[in-house]
């Protein structure tokens, strides 16, 4: 990323990153691996040998307006992502054989927006995989106190932030999230131990507004991203439309909730977006229940950078007389809160 495109004002509509397109998944499948030294940092070996605890508690949590954000943000924050020296950079993540299961339902019926459900597409094109390389490792499963067993999806989005779907955070009092990148059968790929709980989580306050303004930032009690890496974030260009350039990755039950999923080749076919700098983003990519929450990416040269966080389903009546898409929570508010975050919870 060039300095004029980390450099940005608080700017309710401003694009953040580059403009121009990222790789062609042509253009990521053709990349040579990039082999880490495979040392672990011994801070992270230390967590991945440690038993877990009990639940972690977390502390605040808050919808704000979009202008207590902006007044907030650094106007020099970096939003490039980060790779350390040890972990492997995999263009495309080891899959493994696996069976997908039963299809998620269509549903029926004529409502314009479904925050908690989302549709397939056949055929169904969504891997499992076992990798903790970057970026692979950077995707997180969720858990919360509402639902112990399993959230949604998260990704590591600075040394001490993840983010996920406002819509999977817990709305009660007392309340705890756990993240834990590059989860598998039950632990982080990294070791058993490497994961955080959250101490505080904000979203924007939009009222009934969901899918375009669906995203959360949440401040961890470790600082994950430091020992593992974490993405970066970009601005949408419509002018990207109907292009294969993103993949997206999460913890779907329809595939495996244990394990990892991921499609590449992604496009999107339409995008909303308002004065506010909520933006719906919508796809055809395979995605449900599990999903929510999880990171829309593209490259742009060594820099895997996050649009946005898979949110719903939308019923769209201006594209061939009406059809379900599959919606990512995108826009300049969502850079804006990543902005804020990395502002306000450093390492």
């Amino acid at each position: 990323m060039s300095d004029d495109a980390r450099i940005f004002t608080a700017d309710a509509l401003r694009f953040y990153g580059d403009t121009h397109h990222p790789s062609t998944v042509t253009e990521v499948v053709s990349q040579r691996p990039e082999l880490g030294s495979g040392v672990k940092p011994a801070e992270l070996e230390s967590m991945a040998e440690s038993a877990h605890d009990e639940p972690r508690q977390g502390k605040t949590g808050a919808f704000r307006p979009a202008a207590e954000f902006l007044a907030e943000i650094d106007p020099q924050i970096d939003l490039r992502g980060y790779g350390p020296d040890w972990i492997d950079t995999l263009p495309v993540p080891r899959a493994i054989p696996e069976d997908t299961g039963k299809p998620l339902r269509r549903l029926d019926g004529r409502r314009l927006v479904r925050p908690f459900d989302t549709t397939r597409f056949p055929p169904e094109e969504r891997r499992v995989y076992r990798d903790a390389a970057r970026p692979w490792g950077h995707v997180c499963k969720l858990f919360t106190s509402e639902r112990p067993d399993g959230a949604g999806s998260a990704a590591l989005i600075g040394p001490r932030v993840a983010v996920t779907a406002a819509h999977c955070v817990p709305r009660t009092s007392s309340w705890w999230m756990r993240v834990v990148p590059a989860y598998y059968d039950g632990g982080s790929l990294y070791g058993a131990g490497v994961q955080s709980y959250v101490s505080d989580w904000r979203a924007f306050d939009t009222g009934d507004e969901v899918c375009g303004y669906d995203w959360a930032v949440l401040r961890l009690y470790e600082p994950l991203g430091h020992g593992v890496g974490y993405f970066g974030v970009n601005g949408y260009d419509d002018d990207w439309e109907d292009r294969q350039y993103w993949t997206t990755a999460g913890y779907p039950s329809a595939i495996n909730s244990q394990r990892p999923s991921y499609q590449m080749g992604v496009s999107v076919f339409d995008d909303d977006s308002d004065s506010n700098g909520g933006m719906e983003l919508e796809t055809r990519a395979d995605l449900g229940p599990g999903n929510s929450g999880g990171p829309l990416w593209g490259q742009w040269g060594g820099d895997w950078r996050v649009l946005g966080v898979v949110s719903g389903e939308e019923y769209d009546w201006a594209v061939g007389g009406g059809e379900w898409g599959n919606v990512v929570a995108s826009g300049s508010g969502f850079g804006n809160l990543v902005a804020w975050a990395r502002t306000n919870w450093p390492l």
